[in-house]
Formats: structure tokens, sequence, C-alpha cells
């Protein structure tokens, strides 16, 4: 899901001008972009044979290591990326009514990346504003020294008018199947920014299950909180009227 060109280039402005002009809701889906499974030298060909090898190996802590920052690491770098790249080159200021959705990443990581972000750009509780550092250069002035900084001035140069949590709760959708922390951090990332689907009828879908994983991981949630996730949201954006439960007796 990740280009050639990052997602903050100016390359990619026709694009989002006519997606938002058009009504187009945006897509990022996982593992996308030259899939050509049967060239040798395919990513996609690589991972899947990867993947095979890991099964069929004797497990041990490097087996166990590989399969941890697989799942934990890298397969949550592709989505914070688009989501940054997006925010950093003000596509979502410059197109309100634009909306983009990340599909099959799951969303338990976007808690961490919105509490992330908000950090990048604020002085924190306690920080010296007037902290500095860098390389003092003994023969300049001490009013011209051009490789000094004020460590925590970056962080007020967030150069858009809302924070990037105020962007993401706005414009942006991440679908997850089976994930209780997304769920769970719902209110941090916000309700209409996590959205849920089966993945059918791919293998590591729910459909199989999915009534079972509902009641149990929404068991806590809202009626209204619920009925959102779990279609509302994506029902009011693509024009489509979600179905609801009817009532058991």
């Amino acid at each position: 899901a990740i280009p050639p060109q990052p997602y903050h280039s100016a390359d990619f402005e026709p694009v989002w001008a006519a997606a938002q002009h058009n009504g187009v809701h945006v897509f990022f889906h996982c593992a996308t972009g030259g899939v050509k499974v049967k060239d040798p030298d395919s990513s996609t060909l690589r991972t899947v044979m990867q993947m095979a090898d890991q099964v069929n190996r004797p497990m041990d802590g490097k087996l166990a290591s590989q399969r941890m920052m697989t799942q934990c690491v890298y397969n949550t770098i592709n989505p914070q990326q688009i989501i940054i790249d997006l925010l950093s080159g003000g596509v979502p200021e410059r197109y309100p009514d634009l909306h983009f959705s990340l599909i099959e990443f799951n969303a338990h990581w976007l808690a961490s990346l919105v509490g992330a972000m908000e950090k990048a750009w604020m002085t924190g509780i306690g920080q010296d504003a007037d902290w500095w550092l860098g390389y003092w250069d003994d023969s300049r002035a001490p009013d011209d020294q051009p490789k000094m900084a004020r460590m925590f001035r970056m962080n007020e140069r967030w150069p858009y008018p809302l924070r990037p949590s105020e962007y993401v709760r706005r414009q942006f959708h991440v679908s997850f199947s089976d994930d209780p922390v997304a769920v769970a951090c719902r209110h941090i990332t916000g309700v209409s920014t996590i959205v849920w689907g089966s993945d059918y009828p791919h293998a590591e879908g729910t459909f199989r299950g999915s009534q079972e994983l509902i009641a149990t991981q929404f068991a806590d949630v809202p009626s209204a909180e619920r009925a959102a996730i779990l279609g509302g949201t994506m029902g009011r954006l693509l024009g489509f009227e979600a179905p609801v439960a009817s009532s058991r007796t």
C-alpha cells in the first residue's frame, strides 16, 4: 500500500482533488501494489514463501522473534506511514470532505500512533522550552550559533490548524476483524475511526464465527457505538443503509 512516491507528494494532488470533487472515498488495502505471484522476484511471492518456510521450521527463539517482529512491528509500519504522510502533506486540511479508509491492517496500533503524533507536536509537562542542544562554535559570537537550537522548538511547529488526532477522528477509518484492543481503545482513536469487517471469504477472516466474535468483543459496547462500528459509519460514508440486527426475544 506504499507507493514509490510518498502520499505527501504534490504528485498525488490531482488524485485527492478529483476524489473529493466526485465524492469518492479513498481506500488503502494491505499487501497491494504490483502483485505478480508467479514472478520469483515479486515481493508477494517472497512473502508467501517465507510464511510457508516459517510454518515448516522447528520453533525456536529466532523463529518466535521473527514471528512477533513481523506481527507486532513490521505489519503496523505501512498503515502508520500512510496516515502520517497524508497528515504531514496537509491532505486532510486541503480536502476536508475526503475520507480515507485503511483496510485489513487491524487497528490496535492506532491508539499508540495517535498518542505519539500528539506528543511529537507539543512541549510536555515539565520539559524546558528553553533547553538548547547542538554544537557550540567558539569561533562565532554567542548570538551567531547556527548549529545550536532549542530542543523543543520543533514541537511547536505543527503547520496545520487542527491537531493530528483531530484529522484522524474527522477523516480516517481503520478496519479490523478480530481486535479487542481496537474496541477497547475506541475513545482514544474515535468511535467513527474504527470500522469492523469479517474479511469474507479469506481464511484469516472471521466470517465462520462473526456472531460469536461480535458477542464477545462488543459485549460492553453501548448500542449506538456498536451500530456505528459494525456498519453504520461506513454505510453513512458510502451511501447505503447498514442493516440493524433484529431484537431477540
